[in-house]
């Protein structure tokens, strides 16, 4: 008997971890700093769980926002915003990774795979010069970008690739030069969704069903 209630007791960690097992990057976020991100190790935006937060800055300089919902042409985009205390951004690195979570965020529509489909990463300056932030992708993706700061305002870079799904990850490292001045930048993954590949197996045989009676049925009016 007593076994039993520990089998159940168990079962009931591992389902409440699996459904609440990281906190919302938005409360872990108290003072809003990175320090908070790395010493918390995960937590979510939305669909995306974050974790392997790293910088070779003071991590407790980097002020931190998180971004969820804006759309793209690809998707949703959902990540962070970073500046710096005091003023503009040294030179340096910040990393993360991002895993698809489908425990948590909005459901995937029915008869989809949703996932990582993009990256994306966008900067500020409030005069042109030459700040430029450059981002390595590596996981479910391998591949770069750069976006740097010769027009006043924001400048972003988008990438697309095929669908990243859980348990793979994605991997980003952006860099700053730090040359000119930087107000802040941001880095997002897209989440998106894509038709199952039963759906897309029943959607041809629909076709192929379709196009075979619109035959007959020509054949006959002949």
């Amino acid at each position: 008997m007593k076994s039993k209630l520990l089998l159940l007791a168990g079962g009931f960690v591992l389902l409440s971890s699996s459904a609440f097992g990281a906190a919302l990057c938005q409360t872990v976020l108290v003072a809003g700093n990175f320090q908070e991100l790395i010493t918390a190790g995960s937590c979510n935006v939305g669909n995306i769980l974050f974790s392997g937060f790293n910088t070779n800055l003071t991590a407790s300089n980097v002020l931190v926002s998180t971004n969820g919902g804006a759309g793209s042409g690809l998707g949703t985009l959902i990540g962070f915003t970073y500046n710096y205390v005091g003023g503009t951004l040294p030179a340096g690195n910040i990393g993360v990774t991002a895993t698809f979570d489908s425990t948590a965020g909005v459901a995937c529509p029915a008869g989809s795979l949703c996932g990582i489909v993009g990256a994306a990463t966008q900067i500020h300056v409030f005069v042109p010069n030459p700040a430029v932030v450059s981002t390595t992708y590596s996981g479910g993706f391998a591949g770069s970008a750069s976006v740097d700061g010769t027009s006043l305002g924001s400048q972003g870079s988008q990438n697309s690739f095929s669908i990243i799904l859980s348990p793979s990850s994605l991997t980003q490292l952006s860099t700053y030069n730090g040359l000119g001045s930087l107000s802040s930048f941001e880095t997002d993954v897209v989440v998106g969704s894509v038709p199952e590949p039963t759906s897309l197996l029943m959607l041809g045989t629909g076709l192929v069903g379709l196009a075979a009676f619109v035959k007959r049925r020509s054949s006959r009016q002949s």
